[in-house]
């Protein structure tokens, strides 16, 4: 049974911890320090700005969007690649009557102007003064600054947003002022110590995992990848990666957002390795403005574009203790929702090991959004100079989900695999460092280590999950285009057919994900919390896929 989404009110009756009814943040990353005593909104510079604020409205027929999830997508089920269309879920998910108008008449009794809807209606969005949040949501405002990036400062709460009781039971998310961003590090992730590690190309991971074909030319494929915080790729450093590497010229279809064409190390890995993977499908770009790590708005973008594209890679991530179960849960809800039109979603798992860069090294802190249930989530493995690849970074992101935000239960596909491992006789951590009770992660990988880009003009080499992510998604879309050309349905949310064709990987059976920790987990045969099934072979995914109906 998944865990169904809570109200604001129940939420507190959860969590609260305080006397005045606001409840602190759990987990702020380290990384950001009060700039300013000077609450925002009488701050001389901060009080005048407006921040973009997402109130998630209540849903109607969540448990028939939860259903239809795992129906579209499960191949075993007679609905497995029956689609919705976006008017379709429109009208399954659309709030009541009543909802709108309540929270449309509280907003409008607050001065608040410029209400606009989500293509679901399902979510409003409204642009506030640091004054205008304070007062609604019971909160008080502050600058934060960056200590690894001081150029770069937010405005937030570091209590959850309260909704007064008149519209608490029409709103079970208020996104925009609560989360703190892990800023993306330009740092290159060392090399396990074990054997030599070797530079990955196109070419590598055409070979490596038996990439034999190429877009078909006749078919909707399509593939993206979302960059946030600021991120701008290089159009000009995408057309010499492609020439260096002896690929045919290809530009980014389409392009949302401010792109400044200044390279970015994220940026420009991501577009560069979804292309040269899934060579010659077509590739779009999605770039949030400003610092913030806004996956709604993102989310509720694909949700409402009918051109938007089938598979979407994201290598941006943060610590799931920041969030609150009703945060957790209405994303995976927005996830689900992308599954049932036909969209696949990949996250990169992290890179600090078992740990979420950024927290504490005690305990386990899973990345968000990589350990939640609806989404394929991505590790990291080393390519080595004899070309083999047989072990995992020992930064690769995985684990098991907090329960409470997302149970085994919600991913019963993976539930006979994971219990295999738990029951193996592989080494485990002790057993207060991690929830065995929520959802493993990752569910699979790729190279991960020592990826040549092009950045500013010249060569360059970077590593992380962030680089394994865009590779897989690039393979997978090519997977997606065979189906397509013979006439089939797209995978959508592909979890239950990787499951249940786990030999169509290639098993990594070393690694120790303890980053600089003192624990994590071991790679062993068969599905672990680490490598999850193992790397791609696209020929036999590709076998795999058209078997099917």
């Amino acid at each position: 049974m998944r865990l169904q989404p809570i109200s604001i009110t129940e939420q507190r009756m959860v969590v609260e911890s305080s006397t005045d009814g606001t409840v602190n943040i759990a987990d702020i990353p380290a990384d950001w320090q009060l700039a300013s005593a000077i609450r925002a909104s009488v701050h001389p510079v901060l009080k005048d700005q407006r921040m973009l604020v997402h109130l998630g409205l209540q849903q109607s027929n969540v448990d028939i969007v939860n259903a239809k999830f795992h129906s579209v997508s499960n191949p075993q089920n007679a609905d497995f690649g029956k689609f919705l269309t976006r008017e379709e879920l429109r009208q399954l998910v659309a709030p009541s009557a009543e909802t709108i108008e309540s929270v449309v008449a509280w907003l409008s009794a607050n001065n608040v102007v410029g209400i606009e809807f989500t293509h679901s209606n399902d979510f409003i969005r409204v642009r506030l003064t640091p004054a205008q949040i304070e007062q609604l949501f019971n909160v008080e405002l502050f600058q934060y600054q960056s200590a690894s990036n001081p150029e770069v400062s937010i405005v937030r709460s570091a209590t959850h947003a309260v909704v007064p009781s008149v519209v608490a039971k029409y709103i079970n998310l208020v996104h925009g002022f609560t989360h703190f961003p892990i800023l993306k590090s330009n740092e290159n992730k060392g090399a396990n110590k074990l054997g030599a590690t070797g530079s990955v190309t196109p070419q590598v991971i055409k070979k490596m995992y038996s990439v034999t074909d190429v877009f078909s030319g006749r078919t909707n494929a399509s593939q993206a990848v979302a960059e946030f915080q600021g991120q701008s790729f290089s159009s000009s450093d995408l057309a010499k990666f492609l020439s260096a590497f002896s690929l045919p010229s290809q530009t980014v279809r389409n392009i949302t957002g401010p792109n400044t064409d200044v390279a970015h190390i994220e940026a420009n890995l991501d577009v560069q390795y979804i292309i040269a993977s899934g060579q010659g499908i077509p590739t779009d770009v999605y770039l949030a403005a400003g610092e913030d790590f806004n996956l709604i708005g993102w989310i509720t973008d694909v949700e409402a574009n009918a051109n938007s594209a089938l598979v979407w890679s994201v290598s941006y991530g943060e610590n799931i203790a920041s969030q609150t179960v009703a945060d957790v849960n209405r994303l995976d809800v927005e996830f689900q929702k992308a599954a049932i039109l036909g969209h696949t979603i990949i996250f990169a798992s992290g890179d600090s090991g078992v740990y979420s860069r950024g927290a504490t090294y005690l305990k386990f802190h899973p990345g968000y959004p990589a350990c939640m249930a609806s989404v394929i989530s991505v590790g990291a493995t080393e390519y080595n100079d004899d070309d083999t690849e047989t072990q995992t970074t020992n930064w690769s992101g995985g684990g098991f989900a907090l329960s409470n935000y997302v149970n085994a239960s919600q991913a019963p596909w993976q539930i006979a695999a994971v219990q295999a491992y738990l029951n193996s006789g592989v080494e485990l951590p002790p057993s207060g460092q991690y929830d065995a009770m929520g959802r493993a992660f990752p569910d699979v990988s790729a190279f991960g280590l020592n990826f040549q880009i092009y950045e500013g003009g010249f060569a360059s080499s970077v590593s992380g999950t962030s680089a394994a992510a865009p590779t897989f998604a690039g393979i997978f879309s090519l997977v997606n285009d065979a189906r397509l050309a013979a006439g089939k349905s797209p995978l959508g949310f592909p979890a239950y057919f990787l499951y249940q064709n786990a030999q169509a990987f290639n098993d990594i059976k070393i690694g120790y994900n303890k980053a600089s920790g003192l624990y994590g987990f071991h790679a062993t045969t068969g599905f672990d919390p680490l490598s999850g099934l193992g790397t791609p072979n696209y020929t036999r995914l590709k076998a795999a896929a058209l078997a099917l109906p």
